[in-house]
């Protein structure tokens, strides 16, 4: 894509809170509509609790749509805890990879330590590998 005369960067937010809560509404969607008015173009990959998710989707559907931000919900993992944790990081690494093979993104934000280490993971094993 071409914004300007000038190739949009295309940018992966990993972020472990969900975009249902409302962290994910107060602070993370204003800050990526804001910029993607700017020109950058997001993927917004997210681990959302299940209630508030059937409870809120919608609303940030129209949120991100209005914006043009791609939204891929993950559903968060509760039971077993450490088990569920271990399983969270395994659907976020593969859907991180799915998504980079896909759109070759520019840039990876993250927000939280479980995102960071999938960024990481990305950084040094798939980056690695796929000529930018």
């Amino acid at each position: 894509m071409v914004q300007g005369g000038a190739r949009l960067k295309k940018i992966l937010y990993i972020t472990y809170d969900g975009l249902t809560d409302p962290l994910g509404q107060s602070q993370v969607l204003p800050y990526l509509v804001h910029l993607s008015a700017r020109g950058f173009g997001f993927t917004i990959l997210s681990f959302e609790k299940r209630s508030r998710y059937l409870a809120e989707r919608n609303i940030v559907n129209d949120i991100v749509a209005a914006s043009g931000i791609r939204w891929v919900p993950l559903m968060f993992t509760r039971n077993p805890p450490v088990l569920a944790k271990m399983y969270d990081r395994w659907k976020l690494k593969k859907t991180a990879a799915r998504l980079q093979q896909h759109t070759r993104f520019d840039l990876v934000h993250c927000r939280s330590y479980v995102a960071s280490e999938v960024g990481l993971w990305l950084k040094k094993k798939i980056w690695r590998s796929v000529p930018l």
